[in-house]
């Protein structure tokens, strides 16, 4: 063991650069800061802390010595209020740029990182889930998805107690960026049976289409009812699956919308005879493909 003029100690070697000093070659050093420097540092127990008291910044963990675009990776906790805070973050940063974080605010868990993310199966695996840098979802389970992700609910109706055919109504309003295909899917289902007899109405749903700009419809997308009177509960699935109309889809329709035009639905062919009315409701949902 030597011991410098300066007050420095050192045990194994013949330099005394730092307060105190292991190994041929300083392998373990710690500085009069408290900074400790080391090739290999094992710690026994459970337990290990970093950092200081409340407020004095980030604790950081750094690997590799920045020679290269890779060999330079750290791993900070900092909050806005110190160690202390009760939201702390975690960055990953790689030659001083913090590229991903991971915070809670108490409630919810956050991971932050501007580019793409590919969640894998087992290590270096096949990336099953792929989110894109711009929130779409590319991959689901190494099945590419359509192209904005996956299937986007624009606008949905969910209409009850209706005693009454629904007039031609708004259902969205393509914007100017947002020609493509939609998907209208649509139930009916009778809420209260009438006295005497009815008839449980149709959806329609007219369009622009986008290649012709054409004006489409009415086009159908379930079926009005054939029993005299039916009963509470009965619905559109059921009468698409009893009819053989070859010109009505099964409460399904893929379209073409055009930009800046309207998509609309209506409800037609209700009828109700008796002191009693037919009620029925109507639920319809749009979707982006």
């Amino acid at each position: 063991m030597r011991i410098g003029s300066n007050g420095n100690v050192g045990i194994g070697g013949t330099t005394l650069t730092a307060l105190f000093n292991v190994g041929s070659s300083d392998q373990f050093q710690v500085a009069s800061s408290g900074n400790v420097t080391g090739q290999n540092i094992t710690g026994l127990g459970n337990t290990h802390a970093f950092g200081g008291v409340a407020g004095s910044g980030d604790v950081t963990v750094t690997y590799g010595q920045g020679t290269t675009g890779f060999d330079n990776c750290t791993l900070r906790v900092r909050s806005a209020n110190g160690l202390s805070s009760v939201h702390p973050t975690l960055f990953l940063n790689r030659n001083g740029t913090d590229f991903a974080s991971l915070f809670t605010d108490g409630t919810d868990l956050f991971f932050e990182y501007p580019g793409v993310l590919r969640f894998r199966a087992g290590v270096n695996g096949t990336a099953r889930f792929i989110l894109s840098a711009t929130g779409t979802v590319q991959t689901y389970n190494n099945i590419v998805t359509v192209s904005n992700g996956v299937p986007s609910e624009y606008a949905k109706v969910d209409s009850t107690t209706q005693a009454a055919n629904i007039g031609q109504t708004l259902l969205y309003a393509v914007p100017a960026s947002g020609a493509g295909l939609y998907r209208v899917s649509a139930y009916v289902v009778v809420t209260r049976q009438a006295t005497t007899s009815s008839t449980m109405p149709k959806v329609q749903i007219d369009w622009t289409d986008s290649d012709s700009n054409t004006a489409v419809g009415p086009f159908d997308i379930t079926l009005s009812s054939t029993a005299v009177n039916p009963a509470a509960g009965a619905n559109s699935v059921g009468q698409n699956l009893l009819t053989t109309d070859t010109g009505t889809t099964a409460g399904t329709a893929i379209i073409s919308a055009r930009q800046s035009t309207n998509i609309n639905y209506r409800t037609t062919g209700y009828a109700s005879v008796g002191a009693t009315t037919m009620q029925y409701a109507v639920h319809v949902k749009l979707e982006a493909l």
